[in-house]
């Protein structure tokens, strides 16, 4: 915000006219971060958005591969969870995740896909055609590797399916 840029790079738009453009500099406090702030050359209390690979291609984030992802986040340490947060601290909103899928016959629309080792071991799937939908739940037993079946569903109506037996201190 203000008036002084604070960023020890200032990317500016080609025409005279514009003042659109991004600063880039570092913190100079702990956790010692670069940053990157897309803004008004002239008004740094207007913010614009930014915009990583606008005309295609994909984003690692920890590794310099990112594969077939559109994005890719990466922990490579030896300990500690690798964590993606959305937090949003404005009163009467939410945080939100969106999945969202254009299917036009009943098949998956958005999936959790739950991976150890390689091995696919669970699955929450919506499924939808239009605008109905249900929820899909996918579990693995030891030793079927990526072979995932159906555990529960939620239909549209609020039914619940489970599949199989469950016994009193199963899970």
């Amino acid at each position: 915000t203000g008036s002084t840029p604070v960023g020890h790079i200032a990317i500016r738009a080609k025409t005279d006219s514009s003042s659109h453009g991004a600063h880039i500099g570092v913190a100079n406090a702990s956790p010692w971060g670069t940053w990157i702030q897309a803004q008004d050359g002239n008004n740094l209390a207007t913010n614009y958005p930014l915009l990583l690979n606008p005309n295609g291609g994909n984003v690692a984030i920890g590794t310099t591969d990112p594969s077939t992802s559109k994005l890719r986040v990466y922990n490579s340490t030896v300990s500690g969870n690798t964590r993606l947060h959305v937090h949003n601290d404005k009163n009467g909103d939410a945080a939100e995740l969106r999945l969202e899928g254009k299917r036009t016959s009943n098949n998956d629309t958005g999936q959790l896909l739950y991976v150890n080792s390689g091995n696919v071991v669970a699955r929450i799937s919506a499924n939808s055609s239009a605008d109905d939908g249900d929820l899909r739940f996918y579990t693995s037993v030891t030793g079927t590797g990526n072979n995932i079946v159906e555990a529960m569903r939620i239909a549209p109506t609020g039914g619940v399916a489970v599949t199989g037996t469950i016994s009193a201190g199963a899970a």
